[in-house]
């Protein structure tokens, strides 16, 4: 049987230099993994959306956290306010399973029209750009990845930095919200809490579970936060089903 050849040359593998930027249907097929050494990952998709939540203590590659996703509000002066969900359009071709679009990247609520990805480990770099909206948006995700620093690198934790760079003439004010389900305890949903928390320059939605103790595998923490002062928080269903924040 002949062998087959690989499409790419050794010196092109083992060239250093710029990393290659990502576009169109290959966004596909990237998840970048953010959070701490060993203590699990959530992947940052080729679209900026968030994928394969592996928090569970076990692999769960296409489990997705409902409603994780962060949206985008411009308005100039008086005009009507445009909003954009900070992804490109995520999911190829064939998705839906047969009956609807998953809500976890927030499908069917306005998106931009491009994304690119740059990825450099352990730095991620999403470029968004929409034809009706004179903003340049980029996103920058990285891991507390020091090298020789095992213990800073084992935070567990995952950065977005969102730059937003106004294009046009006008002056356009900008909010951008992040919304964040708790989903600590999978699969199962009993007891879960969740809270508004400040401290430590930062503010933000916290979730945990009353359920189990604190020795048991389901129980753990999850939380958005962001030390941006001009912050609000909202919960949804604070005492059940977890938060939106």
């Amino acid at each position: 049987m002949a062998k087959k050849q690989i499409p790419y040359s050794t010196r092109e593998l083992l060239a250093t230099g710029p990393q290659p930027t990502r576009k169109g249907r290959e966004l596909d097929e990237i998840a970048f993994p953010l959070g701490g050494l060993g203590t699990g990952a959530v992947s940052l998709g080729g679209w900026g959306q968030l994928r394969d939540w592996e928090l569970m203590n076990r692999p769960a590659k296409g489990f997705g956290n409902d409603m994780a996703f962060f949206t985008l509000r411009a308005q100039a002066g008086g005009d009507a306010p445009v909003v954009r969900v900070v992804q490109g359009h995520a999911g190829s071709d064939h998705i839906g399973g047969g009956h609807s679009a998953a809500r976890g990247s927030g499908q069917g609520l306005p998106h931009f029209h491009r994304a690119s990805f740059t990825g450099s480990y352990p730095f991620a770099h999403v470029k968004f750009r929409d034809k009706d909206l004179p903003l340049k948006v980029d996103l920058e995700a990285l891991n507390p990845f020091i090298p020789l620093n095992d213990k800073d690198s084992g935070i567990p934790v995952a950065i977005l930095r969102y730059t937003v760079k106004n294009t046009g003439k006008q002056t356009l004010s900008v909010s951008l919200m992040g919304n964040l389900t708790n989903i600590v305890g999978h699969p199962d949903g009993e007891g879960r809490v969740s809270k508004v928390r400040s401290a430590r320059g930062l503010k933000g939605f916290y979730g945990t579970t009353s359920k189990h103790a604190e020795d048991s595998p389901a129980f753990g923490s999850m939380a958005l936060t962001t030390p941006w002062e001009d912050t609000d928080v909202w919960l949804q269903n604070p005492d059940r089903s977890g938060g939106l924040a």
